[in-house]
């Protein structure tokens, strides 16, 4: 679990935005056709948990205090969600001003006005509010595996998803700025690495459950490495040239290191 602290910790690879949860759980096929379960839907013991900075879904392991008692739910939750957003545009601006390394939480709270124990009920540290925008699009992505019909194999069904977020607008504008926040600030590199670790897990569950006897845990992960490594090599050169488009240049990067997956499944026991 992520403590609060104003320096903390959050994953890239070489500089740039790579993904890696909580284990996925078949669900009863639909329409004839067998799917995983999406991150929102319940499994066999009910909807799956929010879990905290060091995983998918909100950050911190509670939801934020309500700012009033009374108050309907609509109410307190545009609050909150109000307070969340102010967070995020004034630190933004402050790390664009002055640099990540340079802004304290406290300097975030000052701008807001609001106190440090206030910020600490949205975010666990200043760490994650580099990395607000970019979460929702890798949930999209683990949910877009899920879906990808079981008659592809995971390789391909694992760059379809890959490949429909990078193709997202709004993902690459958050790319960008993320990666310019990570190229400036060692400390925010280390955190990268290991907050994008908890969104690969999950994947490698989601691959295991996908081909049950197939893939073993270490296959799994292995298969799973090769395919953000291409992405992380895509990231890399793409945020040196951003006018050239990141899809076709995703997409070519997959199909370069297809063949080298061909081995992967059956690798280890299937316990892993």
């Amino acid at each position: 679990m992520a403590r609060r602290r104003s320096d903390g910790g959050g994953g890239t690879s070489g500089g740039v935005l790579v993904p890696g949860g909580a284990s996925a759980t078949p669900v009863t096929p639909r329409s004839g056709e067998a799917r995983l379960a999406r991150s929102d839907e319940p499994g066999r013991h009910g909807r799956r948990p929010v879990v905290g900075s060091d995983g998918p879904g909100r950050c911190g392991d509670a939801e934020p205090e309500a700012p009033g008692s009374g108050e309907p739910g609509g109410l307190r939750e545009r609050k909150q969600a109000r307070t969340r957003a102010e967070l995020k545009a004034a630190a933004d601006r402050l790390f664009d001003r002055r640099g990540f390394d340079a802004v304290t939480v406290e300097d975030i709270c000052a701008e807001v006005e609001i106190s440090p124990r206030t910020f600490f009920r949205y975010f666990h540290n200043k760490d994650e509010i580099v990395f607000e925008g970019i979460r929702p699009r890798l949930a999209q992505m683990v949910d877009a595996f899920a879906d990808r019909p079981l008659s592809e194999d995971a390789y391909e069904a694992l760059s379809q998803a890959l490949l429909g977020v990078a193709g997202d607008p709004d993902y690459q504008h958050e790319l960008r700025w993320v990666h310019r926040q990570i190229s400036s600030s060692p400390e925010l590199l280390g955190a990268s690495l290991q907050h994008y670790r908890v969104w690969e897990d999950r994947l490698v569950d989601l691959v295991v459950a996908r081909s049950p006897g197939t893939y073993s845990q270490a296959a799994a992960r292995l298969l799973t490495a090769v395919a953000f490594g291409a992405l992380s090599a895509t990231l890399e050169e793409w945020a040196r040239h951003p006018d050239e488009p990141l899809k076709p240049q995703l997409q070519a990067a997959l199909s370069a290191v297809r063949h080298g997956v061909q081995g992967i499944a059956g690798l280890g026991s299937s316990r892993g």
